[in-house]
C-alpha cells in the first residue's frame, strides 16, 4: 500500500469527457495502491460506477439558470472548503478535476498539502468567477496537468512553474470491448452510410451543422448522440426533421454507436468553442473510424489531416460535404484511413498515461 493518500473534487458529475477522465484516473491511482476518497455532487455520470474509494456528495447539480446557478456554485463551495479543512486532514494530496472546485484548494494550501489540478478546457472569458478560480489556480498549485500542449499554450500565464501535458486516454475496458470487436468483425463489402457524432446538446458543438448535412445528404444515416435528456431535445427535433436524422439522449453505454457507425465526426465551432482534446475522437479512432474534426485546437494532436480523416472548420458545409462523400464513396481510401485511425489511436494508450501519473504521484 502507498503511504500517500489523495482526495479527489469533481463538482458535476455527468456523462461529459472531464468526469470521463477522472474515473480514470480514480481507477489508476486505486490500482497503483493508494487510499483514494472521492467528492463529487449526488448526480448521475462517470463518477457513479467507481466503487473501490470512499465517496462524499455535495449538492451541487446543473439548472443552467443564471442566478440560481450562481448560488448552487457558491454553496458547492462553501460545503467543500469546510469538508477539505475539517475532514480530509489525513489526506496527503488533493486532486482537483477542472479549475471549478476552488474551495478545496483554498483549504488544501491553508493545510499545507499538495495541490494537484487536471485542466481540461480553458473557460470563455470575461467572467468574475471563472476569473478567481484561475488565481486560486496560479496561487495554491503544486503541480498542473494539461491535456494537450493547445491548452498548456492558452493556460501558460495562469500557472507558475511545475505543470505538464498529460493526453488523455480511453479506460483499458474500453480498449479490450473495441480491441475485441475489431478482431471479431469480419471483413466483407459493405456499404459505408452511417455518420456519428457524440457531444453535448450545444449548439457550438455543431448540432445545427450537423443535422445540416444530413439534409444534403440525404443517401447517409446521421447519428447524433447528445449528453441531455430527450424533453431537451423536442424542439431541436421539429426545427431539423430529417428522414436520415437519428438523435438520441444520454447514453450510458455508447460502443454499440461506434460499431454500427462508419465515419465520425466532431464540429465544434472554431469561433465559439475551442476543443482542447477532443475524447469522442479517440474513441473513434479505436473503433477504426476515420474523423473530421476542427482544423484548431486539440483535435489536431489527434487528427492527422488527409491521413486518418479531416480538419474542416464546421461553418464550411460545402467542404464537409465534400470530404464526408470522398470517405465514404472510396473504399480503398476509407481502408487506409481506418487503420492510421486504429494506429493513432495507440500513440494515447492506458499504459502510456498510467506511467505519467504515476511518476506526478510519486514525485509530488
Amino acid at each position: 500500500m502507498k503511504s500517500k493518500s489523495i482526495c479527489c473534487f469533481h463538482l458535476l458529475n455527468d456523462y461529459s469527457g472531464s468526469p470521463q477522465v477522472l474515473s480514470i484516473v480514480l481507477n489508476m491511482m486505486i490500482d497503483m495502491g493508494y487510499n483514494v476518497r472521492l467528492n463529487t455532487s449526488d448526480t448521475s455520470g462517470f463518477l457513479s460506477g467507481i466503487t473501490n474509494a470512499d465517496k462524499d456528495k455535495t449538492l451541487y447539480r446543473w439548472t443552467g439558470k443564471g442566478f440560481a446557478q450562481i448560488i448552487l456554485l457558491l454553496s458547492a463551495q462553501v460545503q467543500i472548503f469546510f469538508q477539505s479543512l475539517f475532514f480530509y486532514r489525513k489526506y496527503d494530496i488533493f486532486y482537483i478535476n477542472t479549475v471549478l472546485p476552488f474551495g478545496a484548494a483554498l483549504a488544501g494550501k491553508m493545510s499545507k498539502k499538495k495541490i494537484i489540478y487536471h485542466i481540461h478546457e480553458k473557460y470563455i472569458n470575461p467572467n468574475i468567477m471563472q476569473r478567481f478560480a484561475y488565481w486560486v489556480m496560479k496561487h495554491t498549485a503544486t503541480h498542473v496537468i494539461f491535456v494537450s500542449n493547445y491548452l498548456l499554450i492558452q493556460c501558460a500565464d495562469l500557472v507558475k512553474n511545475n505543470y505538464c501535458v498529460v493526453f488523455n486516454c480511453l479506460s483499458k475496458e474500453f480498449e479490450m470491448i473495441a480491441d475485441n470487436y475489431l478482431k471479431r468483425k469480419i471483413n466483407k463489402p459493405e456499404s459505408l452510410k452511417n455518420v456519428l457524432m457524440i457531444c453535448s446538446f450545444k449548439e457550438y458543438k455543431g448540432i445545427i451543422q450537423f443535422a445540416l448535412l444530413a439534409k444534403k445528404l440525404p443517401n447517409f444515416n446521421f447519428h447524433l448522440v447528445v449528453n441531455s435528456e430527450l424533453d431537451e431535445m423536442v424542439s431541436f427535433r421539429e426545427n431539423f426533421s430529417s428522414t436520415n436524422l437519428f438523435v438520441y439522449p444520454t447514453q450510458i453505454d455508447v460502443h454499440k454507436f461506434y460499431q454500427n457507425a462508419h465515419l465520425l465526426v466532431n464540429l465544434s465551432i472554431p469561433r465559439l468553442w475551442i476543443e482542447t482534446f477532443g475524447l469522442t475522437l479517440l474513441e473513434g479512432m479505436r473503433y477504426g473510424l476515420p474523423v473530421i474534426a476542427p482544423p484548431v485546437g486539440g483535435p489536431i494532436e489527434i487528427v492527422q489531416d488527409g491521413i486518418n480523416g479531416f480538419c474542416i472548420n464546421s461553418e464550411n458545409i460545402d467542404l464537409l460535404e465534400e470530404k464526408i462523400l470522398k470517405i465514404l464513396n472510396n473504399k480503398e481510401l476509407y481502408e487506409v484511413f481506418s487503420n492510421a485511425s486504429i494506429q493513432k489511436s495507440r500513440m494515447f494508450e492506458y499504459d502510456i498515461m498510467y506511467k505519467k501519473v504515476e511518476t506526478i504521484l510519486e514525485n509530488i
